[in-house]
């Protein structure tokens, strides 16, 4: 091994690694990932979860304006000017902007898990891009707000509704009022209120 060395040869290891990183295939490609990853959500049945994340590459590739993308472009400065992007053009909060970087990351992770790119490459991590999550603020309502929410007068049919839903909700501890409308249980003759 000593002597292929000497002559300047390389293990196969070596070369196939070189030929991943060199090679333009389309599996070296982020949206061929990010193919894969929509994928899994639409086979796994996580449909909300596969429009978001499909929403969002759309917003990605309309950036990057590469298709193919190679994996090696996502470096640091690249997400620095993707977040710069998508806060001065898109107005995104810090959490928008949080969820953008964790799909990408995602979709990365499962090309180095598959040994089509190298960690070495890997723009996530101390030192690099790093993901934290804001602290959402929560407001809550006290008992009396509720009761008053209950008994308001003169509203439109349209806000009447709403004012039902978010109820439902509260009393259903909490159900979100958007997986709720999904199922088909908004229409206002679905929606019985009653007092707390």
């Amino acid at each position: 091994m000593n002597s292929f060395r000497l002559f300047g040869f390389k293990r196969k290891s070596e070369v196939l690694a070189l030929l991943k990183f060199f090679c333009v295939t389309a599996i070296n490609y982020f949206f061929t990932f990010a193919e894969q990853h929509l994928q899994r959500l639409k086979d796994r049945k996580q449909i909300n979860q596969y429009k978001i994340v499909q929403g969002r590459l759309k917003i990605w590739r309309a950036f990057t304006q590469q298709d193919p993308l190679p994996l090696t472009t996502i470096t640091v400065p690249y997400l620095e000017r993707f977040e710069a992007h998508l806060k001065q053009q898109r107005n995104a909060s810090q959490r928008t902007v949080m969820n953008y970087f964790i799909l990408i990351r995602t979709i990365y992770n499962r090309a180095i898990n598959q040994g089509y790119i190298d960690r070495q490459y890997y723009a996530f991590g101390k030192g690099k891009i790093q993901i934290k999550l804001p602290e959402s603020e929560k407001v809550g309502l006290n008992k009396a707000e509720v009761k008053q929410l209950e008994r308001i007068d003169n509203l439109t049919p349209a806000q009447d509704h709403a004012r039902r839903v978010w109820l439902l909700s509260f009393y259903l501890a909490g159900v979100r009022v958007g997986t709720y409308s999904r199922s088909g249980g908004s229409t206002s003759e679905t929606v019985v209120c009653t007092t707390v």
